[in-house]
């Protein structure tokens, strides 16, 4: 299965996230309950900003391809003028 780039950094930042916890559970300064409750804190935020990104980008690049497509439609608009006004 194909998983974009933004998908697997958001990945990567998780488990990076999930080392501190890790950390702490192997040096027994965690139970392992409140590592748990923890990690699925992480992951519920890792998944929120993920999707919020994901908005926040493809916001943005639909106002850069609607931009685009409206500075063709006025080169393509100009080339008829002209040409109308040529022949």
């Amino acid at each position: 299965m194909m998983v974009g780039p933004l998908r697997r950094i958001t990945a990567a930042i998780g488990l990076l996230a999930l080392i501190p916890i890790t950390w702490l559970l192997a040096t027994g300064s965690l139970t392992p309950e409140e590592a748990a409750i923890r990690a699925i804190i992480v992951a519920v935020v890792v998944v929120v900003i993920g999707n919020v990104l994901r908005s926040i980008l493809t916001r943005m690049l639909r106002h850069v391809e609607r931009r685009e497509g409206d500075r063709r439609e006025a080169a393509e608009w100009r080339e008829d003028v002209r040409m109308n006004d040529g022949g």
